[in-house]
């Protein structure tokens, strides 16, 4: 009797392999950005007061990413150390508090938070629209 895991040898796996769902999920990832290649709507602002929406939408974006990027990265860092498998990983479980920790989880998001509300705080006064608009062609008149 032999020791091997499969009853029939001669057999094959069938065609849905993992590589086949790694190119699949890679062609489905690939739709967006293929769609995406005609500028319209929200991504395509037209005017001065449009564009400067879009540019505060990007550092908006930009402020988040600074939070949200190292989170992600110290989470699968953490994640990786304290698997089962490594035995270098040192957990204390009477570990309770630790001030200089709980000050830097606070503290760097509240100020993310204020930065966040003062770029907004200052765009959206610059972008008053009892303001006239600077341009170089005269207002267009509408009579309603």
């Amino acid at each position: 009797m032999t020791t091997s895991k499969s009853r029939h040898p001669g057999l094959r796996r069938p065609a849905t392999s993992r590589g086949s769902w790694v190119l699949r999920a890679l062609a489905l990832g690939a739709l967006p950005f293929l769609a995406s290649c005609s500028r319209a709507g929200v991504i395509d602002p037209q005017g001065p007061i449009a564009a400067a929406e879009w540019l505060l939408m990007i550092n908006a974006t930009e402020i988040m990413l600074v939070v949200v990027v190292p989170v992600i990265l110290a989470t699968l860092g953490v994640a990786w150390w304290f698997r089962a498998s490594n035995k270098r990983a040192n957990h204390d479980p009477h570990f309770a508090y630790e001030g200089s920790i709980e000050f830097v989880t606070w503290s760097i998001p509240a100020l993310v938070v204020i930065l966040l509300g003062g770029v907004t705080w200052i765009s959206s006064h610059q972008l008053d629209p009892r303001a006239p608009i600077a341009s170089n062609t005269q207002p267009l008149r509408v009579d309603v």
